[in-house]
């Protein structure tokens, strides 16, 4: 049984699309300083290009519980990105995805908003951090099982998916969802009961975004309060794998190999092996990648596997794109007749894209060769 564990994750196919992109090229604004020392340094010499130190934590406390969450016994998660400012002060908090009542975002919201570091430091001043993240969990102390009336709940829409009654299913999953009230296992049990209906409609992002919701609702599960195995979650965490390869997600999927790469799992790793050696590959050619991309709300986060990047086929309103790296920011209005050209020395960086609701459109990531 063990042999065939992976055999439907096969089907891996590396569909990203070349395009021809006719743009004026915007290179974003850089340290003068680190050019000149790239460009002027000898292939065999070794020289500093810049130091950052980074900010330390002050001040961390957590989240107040909030009491109406904890006399309903509702439990949860809040993920969060932010970024540290030149003063070590916390601004420009997003919430990237949470589980639970919505009481849960505010509270997290205004603990981060007053935590507290000392600056980060480049070159000896002061540098704001960009890429800071944070899951805040709300859980109850001794509370652990689903609750009867979760139970039967659940069950119902388990037999209308396996009766293939996916309207129905549907119906019933919207309207348990609509509660709010869960506890840590039942929020697991819910979204895995979400991702077997979005794997029969063929629902590629409720996929996504159900595994990534049951494997931060089983974040903080350890001992009596494990959940799912460990051989689950690695299942799991490598059908998400699959899925952002499939569909262009390359920095993600490169992250979701790194976490499955420490199940020290043979067969896991065995799996990952080649398709990892065909990113490399693929990431490194001219080709152009594409990714589609629908404005669920607001805001969409994409992390940059290539340091160049651009938008097409715009439907609808797009109203700024934000430049996240390691230790540099930049915001800019989005035109469809530019490529931003993002210095290597920036580190990893994601682009937070701000528009209208249900916008479409292409997001391109060039090979800077």
């Amino acid at each position: 049984m063990k042999s065939s564990r992976y055999f439907s994750l096969f089907c891996v196919f590396f569909s990203a699309l070349s395009a021809s992109v006719f743009a004026q090229e915007a290179k974003l604004p850089c340290d003068e300083i680190e050019e000149e020392i790239v460009h002027t340094t000898p292939k065999d010499e070794v020289k500093l290009i810049s130091e950052i130190k980074p900010a330390e934590p002050l001040k961390r406390l957590p989240p107040k519980y909030p009491i109406s969450a904890a006399r309903a016994g509702a439990e949860g998660w809040v993920r969060m990105s932010y970024v540290i400012d030149t003063e070590g002060k916390v601004k420009d908090i997003v919430i990237d995805d949470f589980a639970g009542s919505d009481s849960f975002k505010r509270a997290a919201v205004r603990a981060v908003n007053k935590w507290e570091f000392s600056p980060a430091l480049k070159d000896g001043k002061p540098t704001e951090i960009c890429h800071n993240s944070v899951q805040l969990d709300f859980a109850i102390e001794g509370q652990r099982g689903a609750r009867n009336s979760f139970i039967h709940s659940y069950k119902k829409i388990d037999s209308l998916i396996k009766e293939e009654q996916l309207d129905e299913a549907r119906a019933q999953l919207t309207k348990l969802h609509g509660k709010k009230d869960f506890n840590r296992y039942e929020n697991a049990w819910l979204w895995n009961l979400e991702f077997e209906l979005a794997s029969l409609t063929d629902d590629v992002d409720r996929q996504k975004g159900s595994l990534r919701r049951i494997l931060s609702s089983v974040q903080s599960h350890n001992g009596e309060d494990r959940i799912f195995s460990d051989e689950f979650i690695t299942s799991l965490r490598a059908q998400l794998f699959v899925l952002e390869v499939k569909h262009g997600e390359y920095a993600n999927a490169l992250d979701s190999a790194e976490k499955l790469k420490q199940s020290k799992d043979d067969e896991t790793i065995a799996f990952i092996t080649p398709i990892l050696e065909k990113i490399d590959t693929h990431l490194k050619s001219s080709s152009t990648l594409s990714l589609d991309v629908k404005l669920k709300g607001e805001t969409h986060f994409h992390k940059l596997a290539r340091h160049q990047f651009a938008f097409a086929n715009v439907e609808g309103e797009l109203d700024s794109v934000e430049v996240r790296c390691d230790g540099k920011r930049e915001k800019y209005t989005v035109a469809e007749e530019h490529i931003w050209s993002i210095p290597e020395s920036w580190g990893q960086c994601t682009v937070l894209i701000k528009g209208e609701k249900n916008t479409k459109f292409n997001l391109l990531e060039m090979n800077n060769a």
